[in-house]
């Protein structure tokens, strides 16, 4: 299912306050990769092996290209990427 904006917005309040809460933990990193399964809905293992070569710039803008071998149903996809997701990664 789609999240409502309030719900998106919740998680994110949520995790802006345990950032402050605690700050030795990694809670910015943490909401980067929230952001990034909301806005490519991948799946968490998808995202956890993405590397940096699965990301491509083309002439519509920047994609990540998922192999077939990673994901579930062995298709590859290719995601484009949304403006809050290139600019949170390295």
């Amino acid at each position: 299912r789609v999240l409502s904006a309030a719900e998106e917005k919740a998680i994110f309040e949520c995790i802006e306050a345990r950032r402050v809460t605690e700050p030795g933990r990694d809670w910015k990193r943490y909401g980067y990769l929230i952001r990034f399964l909301f806005d490519t809905a991948c799946r968490l293992g998808e995202a956890l092996a993405c590397t940096a070569d699965w990301f491509e710039e083309t002439e519509r803008g920047w994609v990540l290209n998922i192999p077939a071998a990673v994901t579930k149903t062995g298709k590859g996809r290719l995601i484009p990427l949304t403006t809050a997701v290139i600019d949170a990664l390295p």
